[in-house]
Order: structure tokens, then sequence, then C-alpha cells
């Protein structure tokens, strides 16, 4: 039974790479696909997949209804095969996942399909990620955000989007109903890009996650960020990760984060904070988890001398280390001394692993 729900599932998804797909059998492909009722998913990355291939693929998904996924990242389409496959898009109810990444797709590039994607009701997912998009004069963008109901999740990584494409994606952002996950992360959005988010996240209440990562921000926009989580009760992922936000001005910030209502997952991976606003971290942690009984994780790296703090994580690990001391007291007291040959009480990190180690401690590796 297991072996042919197997095979089916092989045959629901087809996945042709690295120029498995050559120029002189492409069109005999489109044309075997087109038949195929079974295939679901078609992926077909890095095949050089040009405008008129493009066009192809267009005429292919005009006839086959079951394909709801389609993924063509790391090809080289312009702007006349994205308009292709925006008219079938606009026409058909079947796609629902769109992947483009890695296509040097520019403004004019994306423009057929922003604009068609105002009034579809059927895709809930869009990776533009990797592309030469601005979206300087992002009205087609806000229009789309702002009247599009079905789109979930939108991936907009390693783009050019700088101050003036983050305003047009906040001033849609703001009054978007359905988007739970974006990623602008590796982009150029600043202080003034930031900003124009944060206002847009104290008015949307459906964003779960988004990744502000690498957008060289500053302290002041934790200020900005800070006035709209006072206000957003719907987020639960912000990920801040390689921003130099290292501030005592902070503190504030990453109370409020941890208090938040909602927000489980604050990221600071490559955030230079010290080991100092480590430790109040950890602590302020512990506290707003018994507060609003909810786990909060917090990603930090080994430049701030912490790696993931996950409050229920840490309370078995203490748990664990508890019952130990108190059936092994007397060996491990002997262990301590054993190690301490200061005789001053103190033992460092490595010492104390040691020590318990010799007990017969041994620290499960997730814990590490």
């Amino acid at each position: 039974m297991s072996v042919c729900q197997s095979r089916s599932h092989l045959r629901r998804q087809l996945m042709l790479h690295r120029q498995t797909l050559l120029p002189r059998n492409f069109t005999i492909s489109c044309v075997s696909v087109t038949n195929n009722r079974r295939v679901e998913v078609l992926e077909l990355i890095e095949n050089q997949i040009d405008n008129e291939r493009a066009i192809l693929i267009a005429n292919m998904l005009q006839r086959n209804i079951s394909i709801f996924s389609l993924d063509l990242s790391r090809n080289c389409i312009g702007m006349e095969g994205i308009s292709a496959l925006s008219d079938v898009l606009d026409a058909s109810y079947s796609v629902t996942c769109l992947y483009l990444s890695e296509n040097s797709l520019t403004n004019r590039d994306v423009a057929p399909l922003i604009k068609s994607l105002q009034s579809n009701f059927f895709l809930t997912t869009l990776d533009l990620s990797y592309n030469k998009i601005t979206f300087e004069n992002g009205q087609d963008l806000t229009a789309f955000l702002t009247n599009n109901e079905t789109l979930i999740t939108l991936d907009l990584r390693w783009c050019l989007i700088c101050d003036k494409g983050g305003l047009a994606l906040a001033k849609g952002l703001k009054r978007n109903v359905s988007l739970k996950v974006l990623d602008v992360s590796w982009n150029g959005l600043g202080e003034r890009g930031l900003k124009n988010l944060a206002l847009a996240l104290a008015y949307n209440n459906c964003l779960k996650a988004i990744n502000l990562a690498n957008n060289n921000l500053t302290p002041k926009t934790t200020v900005h960020l800070a006035r709209a989580l006072k206000r957003n009760k719907s987020l639960e992922v912000l990920i801040l990760d390689n921003n130099t936000i290292r501030d005592d001005n902070t503190r504030p910030f990453i109370q409020l984060c941890l208090g938040h209502s909602s927000l489980m997952l604050l990221s600071l991976q490559g955030v230079h904070l010290g080991k100092k606003m480590s430790f109040y971290i950890q602590e302020m942690q512990y506290i707003a988890s018994e507060e609003t009984h909810l786990t909060k994780i917090v990603l930090l790296n080994d430049c701030n001398d912490m790696h993931v703090v996950n409050e229920t994580l840490v309370r078995s690990f203490l748990q664990l280390l508890s019952d130990f001391i108190r059936q092994n007291g007397h060996s491990l007291e002997a262990s301590f001394k054993s190690i301490d040959k200061s005789r001053d009480g103190y033992l460092g990190l490595e010492s104390t692993i040691l020590c318990l180690e010799k007990t017969g401690f041994h620290i499960p590796l997730h814990f590490l």
C-alpha cells in the first residue's frame, strides 16, 4: 500500500532541473505535460527558459488545470514570458504557487504580473526573490497588496528594494488582509524604509512573520518598531539578523518584544549585543514567558555568547540537573573539590562540565 502511495506521489510531482529540458525536446515535453492530468507540482528550475519557452509553458497551463505549483526559478524569462504567464494566471484558478526566483527580472518585466494579481483570487504564494526589482514607482505593488485577498506568502529577498520601494510596500501592507509571511531580507530599506514598514505593521493585524534581516537598520529603527508592536497583535516571528541595532536604547524594544501578546520568536543573529545585553535578554525572557504563558525564543549567535534560548528547554535542563544533584550530592562535592585546585569555591564553565561528567552526569547534545 505504501509503495503505491509513493509511486502516486512521484507522478504528482514532476521535477526537471538543471538543463534536463533540451531545446529540441522542450515542445514535446510541454505537450506531454499538457496531456498528463496527474502532475500537480511542476518544477523547471535552471533550464534556460526564455520568453519563447515561457509562452509555451503558458499555453500548456491553459489546457492543464491540475498543476497548482509552478517553479521557474533560475531561468531567463523576460517581460513577454511574464506577460504570457500573467494572462494565464488571470484566467486560471488552478495555479496557487508561483516561483520566479533568479530570473534577473526588472520592474518592467514584472509589471504585467503585479498588475494582473490585483484581480487574482487564487494565488497564495509568490516568490520574486533574487531579482533586480526596486518598485520605485510602486503604484501597482500598492494596488496589488491592497486589493488582493488570497496571497499568503510573499518572498522579496535579495531584490533592490530601497526606501522608495519600501514606501510602496508599506502602503499596500497597511491595507492588506491576507498576507501571513513577508520576506524582504537583504534589501536596502534603511531607516526610512523601515519606518514606513513599521507604520504599516501598526495597522496590519494579519501578518504572522516578517524577515527584515540585512537591511541597514539602525538603533533608531527599533523605536519605530516598538511603536508598531504596541498596536500590532498578530505578529509571531520577527527577524532582524545582521543589522547594526546595538545600543542601550534597544532595551525597551527587546523588553516590549518579550512581553508582546503574540510574538514568539525574535531573531537577532549577527547583531553584536555584548554579554551584558545577552544576559539581560535571558533574564527578561524567563519573566516574559511566565507572564504571557507563551514560550519566548530568542535567537542569538556566538558573538553574544548565547545560542538558542528556549524557556522550555532551560526548564527541562534545570530539572534534570536538580534531580541529579539531589541523588549524587556527595559524589559531586568530592569531584568539585578535586577539580577546584585554587580552593576558592569557583569553577569556570569547562571545569563545571568536567566536574559533572566525572560524577556521571552527561549533558544531552540538544542542551549544548
